[in-house]
């Protein structure tokens, strides 16, 4: 392995691990859920059928991005976890329920990583059909996390740059 690939290689697990455990606990504590990783892929950014992503920055020692991306009905049950209403359609509440998600596990992550005095920016959503995602070209290729929930399946896509 050169130096280049090992470098880039501790880069990703620096960041892979905290999100991954912040995600896990986040999911045990506001949503009584078990999430468990089954995969992780590169990113296509890709997002088929009804969806909702929730899209966060932290900055500081290091710039990155995190993604929660889920289907409508993941995003339903989200909602009725935390505040015990089903919902049928993707509104405003809905879009915050994900919204306030990803924020929590981007600052369960962020504690972890203390030491690179990252600040959390505010969580921006995108809905709708079909869309894709695009993650700036000079940071890390973007990686896709999945996950499978008694909720249902999602993702956590995620790239940094070390400053």
């Amino acid at each position: 392995m050169t130096t280049a690939t090992s470098d880039r290689a501790q880069t990703i697990t620096r960041y892979l691990n905290p999100i991954i455990q912040s995600t896990i606990n986040t999911f045990e504590m506001m949503l009584n859920s078990s999430a468990k990783r089954t995969g992780i892929v590169l990113s296509s950014g890709r997002m088929e059928g009804p969806s909702l992503s929730a899209v966060i920055s932290l900055t500081g020692k290091a710039n990155g991005t995190i993604v929660l991306n889920v289907h409508n009905e993941v995003a339903f049950n989200v909602f009725e976890r935390m505040l015990g209403i089903k919902p049928d359609a993707v509104n405003d509440e809905v879009r915050d329920a994900v919204g306030e998600l990803v924020n929590m596990i981007a600052g369960g992550a962020k504690a972890q990583l203390k030491e690179l005095e990252l600040s959390l920016g505010i969580p921006n959503l995108i809905d709708g059909d079909s869309y894709a995602l695009h993650f700036p070209t000079d940071m890390e290729r973007p990686l896709s996390i999945e996950f499978t929930s008694d909720i249902g399946k999602f993702t956590i896509d995620f790239s940094f740059r070390d400053q």
